[in-house]
């Protein structure tokens, strides 16, 4: 027995006590003032007193301002005492203090203009007999709101029915009172409360866009995870955009409490909470991040708070990586000719994405519609379609796109080589090429490379069927070359011209100018070329239409995302003219319109005078013989003889017309012949009359 004595009393020494203390804290007022109903601008927080006042006989209202910060846990109970100083005996009468909640004030600014609002009764205690303190003792509920901030009071004294205002004040001491124990006092009893802590945060390195991905806190309370209230983590991308998650502990369901962004979607249901002991949570949240969110580092500001709102708040910076997202729709194979699906049996295509950063290539399937998605954006793709292949080479635009929509689409294929001409240095090296076809209206690519070093590049395109050529140049000029019909011969050269307009082009036309010019092609057909360049950069869209002498629309093409291009039309018919009209649609002067016409050129003699020869350029004299004939036709007369001499002249002119010497629009014979014929009667009739 005496052993265990012994053991016990040892007990007492070395063996720690975990219970929980509780702990009692004086706080004396922070700050605190009266009110004068009678000097509503008076500020009295200087007092070393305040008083109180009736209501009725103009009244005065104490403020008493109690610092609760350094307090955190239960409050057990609270204790207000403020000692008298003066004032009547309010005998016979019937009188009350009363106090009441209300807001932060400042004492040495608070007056009866500017005083808080009166919040909430608190209790009221009867005035007489008063010895020499007031003492109330129901403020733990309040208290316990507001344990960790301010207490904040108002004091007010009531008499029901005093005919003397004598009787109806009193006066205590302040907190500017020299002797401490007589200040107003609060004594708080308390069970001291732990912080919760965030001890880790854990999150995915990298989070691509769209894809699901988690962020880890491990937190703990010492006063057990049972008295969490919430965990939330609030995160920020690069580009300030910031959304917050939480996990409430009452419920266990995890929400987002803000997304202002629209950034984020929180898997609810995939989110998890698991305990690891009983002072230790792991709050787990499974989101992802949208493709409008800022690529870069997130930083993760993590807040637990327990069930008194006691929290810890740290931060995480540069936590986890949102990486850029690249999504592709293919859709295909499609017949060319057509622009339908391949039967079922046909369609299935591999395509193969390649990467210029050393990423490993990626080969997949496309069966109708295929998307794919990558953290970095591909250089090209090939698309295999058996003897010869097609590629999509992405241009810087749609590199850097979040979403490109592909077509794929095949037939009866041959490998052309195309050369670009590029005398003037107008292209850049590694332009993007581009060839497409018109089906069902919409102009589709069907081919897409980029110029090799020496301007040369390969194509899969159908013999016999008409392509629109488009280079889009570094620069930002394009080169478009349209309704090339694609012969036998395998290379095409197409001769690239800059951007370069006539003088008297660019100083009538400062800010947006349209020109075309007529060149020759081939012994059959001629180019038309046309130049576009708007110098302030805000064109929304370029329509160009060709018509013949007879009205009729021959040829169109709209440009829309661009602001400066040439357009090549290689079917022009040597012997036909042509006029166009050039509609532009401009985000500063709106609609524009620019004309102009593309006479044709001279017909080849019906005879055979080749042994005449050329002239310097190249230019046969057989095929300008007919208009010196017709010059020299025309000064053979004289003025007594012009009026005959002009009806002789559009008389030859129209013979050379019907042998098929000189091309003459019909319309323009007739006019010239009406106005040689009244030119003719008028002379002679002037003729007569002088005689």
């Amino acid at each position: 027995m005496w052993l265990l004595a012994i053991l016990l009393c040892v007990s007492m020494f070395i063996i720690p006590d975990f219970s929980v203390k509780a702990t009692e804290v004086t706080d004396y007022a922070y700050g605190d003032s009266y009110v004068k109903e009678e000097n509503p601008t008076g500020n009295y927080g200087g007092h070393d007193t305040f008083y109180l006042r009736d209501e009725v006989d103009g009244a005065k209202r104490a403020f008493l301002d109690f610092d609760l910060t350094s307090i955190h846990g239960i409050v057990t109970s609270a204790i207000l005492t403020i000692k008298r100083y003066a004032g009547g005996d309010g005998s016979g009468y019937s009188t009350h203090f009363r106090l009441y909640r209300t807001t932060s004030f400042d004492e040495s600014t608070l007056t009866w203009n500017n005083m808080p609002a009166q919040g909430a009764y608190i209790e009221s205690t009867t005035g007489f007999p008063i010895v020499s303190e007031f003492t109330s003792v129901n403020l733990k509920n309040y208290v316990n709101q507001q344990v960790g901030s301010h207490v904040y009071f108002i004091f007010r004294f009531d008499v029901d029915n005093s005919p003397n205002p004598y009787y109806t004040y009193y006066g205590f001491r302040s907190s500017e009172y020299t002797v401490e124990a007589d200040r107003p006092t609060l004594v708080v009893n308390y069970t001291p409360n732990y912080t919760p802590t965030n001890d880790a945060c854990d999150s995915d390195g990298t989070f691509a866009p769209n894809v699901y991905g988690w962020s880890n806190m491990t937190v703990s309370d010492a006063d057990g995870v049972a008295d969490l209230k919430t965990v939330d983590i609030q995160v920020t991308t690069s580009g300030s955009e910031v959304f917050t998650l939480r996990w409430t502990q009452s419920t266990g369901v995890f929400s987002e409490v803000s997304d202002p962004d629209n950034i984020c979607t929180l898997n609810v249901s995939g989110s998890t909470r698991t305990n690891i002991d009983s002072d230790t949570d792991l709050i787990s949240f499974n989101f992802n991040i949208s493709t409008a969110a800022s690529s870069g580092y997130c930083s993760v500001k993590a807040t637990t708070k327990d069930d008194l709102d006691v929290q810890d708040v740290d931060t995480y910076p540069a936590e986890f990586f949102i990486s850029s997202f690249y999504e592709y729709t293919f859709y295909g194979l499609y017949d060319e000719n057509t622009g339908l699906l391949k039967p079922i049996s046909e369609r299935a295509v591999n395509v193969t994405a390649f990467w210029d950063d050393g990423t490993m290539a990626e080969t997949f399937e496309v069966n109708g519609t295929h998307k794919v998605g990558y953290c970095t954006s591909p250089q090209y793709f090939i698309f295999d379609l058996g003897a010869t292949d097609r590629e999509y080479w992405l241009s810087s635009e749609e590199g850097e796109a979040t979403t490109v929509d592909i077509y794929i689409f095949t037939d009866s294929l041959t490998s052309y080589t195309l050369t670009f001409r590029d005398w003037t240095g107008a292209l850049s090296t590694y332009s993007w090429v581009n060839a497409l076809r018109y089906i069902n209206g919409t102009s589709v690519v069907m081919d897409k490379r980029k110029v090799d070093e020496q301007n040369k590049v390969i194509m899969a395109l159908q013999e016999g069927k008409t392509y629109t050529i488009q280079v889009e140049a570094i620069a930002g000029t394009r080169y478009i070359w349209g309704d090339l019909a694609v012969a036998s011969d395998t290379t095409i050269d197409l001769v690239v011209k800059g951007l370069t307009f006539p003088q008297d082009v660019i100083l009538t036309y400062r800010y947006v100018r349209a020109y075309g010019y007529r060149e020759n092609y081939n012994t059959t057909h001629d180019s038309i070329v046309h130049l576009y360049e708007d110098t302030i950069l805000n064109t929304d869209s370029v329509n160009i239409s060709i018509y013949d002498g007879d009205d009729a629309l021959i040829h169109s093409y709209e440009c829309s995302d661009t602001d400066s291009f040439t357009y090549t039309w290689s079917v022009a018919v040597n012997t036909t003219s042509y006029y166009s009209v050039v509609t532009i649609s401009h985000g500063d002067y709106g609609t524009l319109i620019f004309r102009q016409s593309f006479l044709r050129g001279f017909k080849e003699s019906p005879f055979d005078l080749s042994f005449l020869g050329s002239l310097p350029g190249g230019i046969s004299v057989s095929t300008l013989l007919p208009m010196g004939i017709l010059l020299v036709v025309t000064l053979s007369f004289s003025a007594l003889t012009a009026g005959i001499g002009g009806v002789i002249v559009v008389v030859l002119a129209g013979v050379m017309h019907i042998i098929g010497w000189v091309d003459i629009d019909a319309n323009t014979l007739v006019f010239a012949a009406i106005l040689a014929v009244i030119y003719a009667v008028l002379k002679n009739y002037k003729r007569v009359t002088e005689r």
